[in-house]
């Protein structure tokens, strides 16, 4: 209601006193030779006529004043109020009054309203939506990794008892890996002196040949 005040209070500051008084005189149709009729304003200030070019004519025809002139009339239209327009196009038959375009605002305002209202229930509940598939998600994961987690646990278990029944002790089999691993230095360093010591070779030896001289030319 303030708002629609405010509107009301701001068209009055526009029409003064005086020009008011002269909108209603004009608007009078029973003066002699008078051809050109008021008929209303809408918030902006903008006045509606009526006009005859002769007597003989039937319907008359329609007209807005701009409150501010514009160079071009036809960019004016797009700022009139739905009703005048209705009013100038000859669809409306009975001109609309401030009260019913102060409530035509306060509707088109409502509608915006719940609107938006709307809109950000739809994205409110598209977040939740999300979020909830989101947590649907973690959940199957978090199950998935439990469900690993318990079958290589219950692999390990199922393979120590297997071993245990099949009378297999871990640790001496690998110690005796180990051992068989290991090698044997000291053979190894014997192998290495023979092979490279022909005297220790021909000591070691058991066919012994004899030493045979061959006289020179």
């Amino acid at each position: 209601m303030s708002m629609q005040s405010n509107k009301i209070k701001t068209l009055y500051q526009r029409i003064p006193l005086w020009k008011q008084l002269y909108y209603k005189w004009r608007s009078i149709r029973g003066v002699p030779l008078r051809k050109k009729f008021f008929v209303g304003y809408d918030l902006e200030a903008n006045t509606y006529w009526e006009f005859y070019l002769d007597r003989q004519q039937t319907r008359p025809r329609r007209l807005v004043e701009p409150y501010k002139p514009q160079p071009l009339l036809f960019d004016y239209f797009n700022k009139l109020p739905i009703q005048w327009t209705q009013w100038l196009r000859y669809t409306r038959r009975v001109p609309p009054t401030i009260e019913e375009i102060l409530k035509d605002e306060e509707r088109i305002r409502n509608l915006q309203t719940l609107s938006q209202f709307k809109e950000h229930e739809q994205t409110y509940n598209k977040h939740l939506q999300q979020e909830k598939i989101h947590q649907n998600l973690q959940k199957e994961l978090h199950k998935l990794e439990e469900k690993e987690d318990k079958n290589r646990h219950d692999d390990a278990v199922n393979a120590a008892r297997f071993m245990q029944k099949s009378g297999y002790d871990l640790n001496e089999t690998i110690q005796h890996q180990e051992v068989k691993e290991k090698p044997n230095t000291k053979l190894d360093r014997d192998a290495s002196s023979l092979a490279h010591d022909p005297w220790k070779r021909a000591d070691t030896s058991d066919h012994p040949q004899e030493a045979t001289m061959t006289p020179r030319r």
